[in-house]
């Protein structure tokens, strides 16, 4: 039997996938990155780039989800972008903004920074929400950062940001450690020659993927 591939919004590559039994039922997963793919799309809507009407739907939820009323703790959904980069501030902040007006949306330029207004974001309660951290940024990389949110989660007793790790650099091993001791985490490729408009069409998969796993949500 053929493994069938599939294009991969966190990696971006046309790439086999391996199905994994859970007691909820069949986790099918990219043999590259590990994302927990949509099991809405079959092979070929994927492999050419066509999203199934099931899962617009599904993402049209997700985004309907972050833009509504506040959660019990009475705070605005959070989402938080860090990377070094002024135009991928730009570029993505600029979209997330459009996309998401009603969710509090955070902009560091290094990880210290990310690392700050991440603890003042959840001083006040629990916060649901995405991290998105670019790998290579000056004063705490995306690791460094995202290991030491975590332990600012644990002493603040707040539930886990999803994190989505954002770079350049494909999947390494050290990548793989990274997202293991940072979980819930996933990865999102930012590829040179990927049109900018689809990337950021990936992210908002990636992030309506680690949503719908993180809260539970159909």
């Amino acid at each position: 039997m053929t493994t069938p591939h599939r294009r991969c919004p966190s990696c971006n590559d046309l790439v086999p996938t391996k199905a994994t039994r859970t007691i909820a039922g069949i986790e099918l997963h990219c043999a590259l990155c590990d994302l927990v793919l949509d099991l809405a799309d079959s092979p070929d809507e994927f492999a050419s780039e066509t999203r199934s009407a099931q899962f617009q739907e599904s993402l049209q939820r997700q985004r309907t989800q972050m833009q509504a009323s506040p959660a019990a703790s009475g705070l605005r959904p959070l989402i938080h972008l860090a990377d070094d980069s002024r135009l991928i501030r730009r570029i993505v902040g600029d979209h997330l903004a459009k996309r998401f007006p009603a969710a509090e949306l955070l902009i560091s330029e290094h990880g210290a920074m990310a690392l700050e207004q991440h603890i003042t974001a959840l001083l006040p309660g629990a916060r649901r929400g995405v991290l998105i951290l670019d790998l290579q940024m000056p004063q705490l990389n995306g690791i460094a950062t995202a290991i030491a949110c975590r332990a600012a989660e644990r002493a603040l007793e707040r539930p886990a940001v999803p994190v989505i790790f954002f770079s350049g650099v494909r999947v390494t091993p050290e990548l793989r450690n990274a997202m293991n001791a940072s979980t819930p985490a996933a990865y999102l490729h930012k590829s040179e020659d990927d049109d900018p408009a689809h990337m950021l069409e990936r992210l908002e998969e990636v992030m309506s993927i680690m949503i719908r796993r993180v809260y539970q949500e159909p």
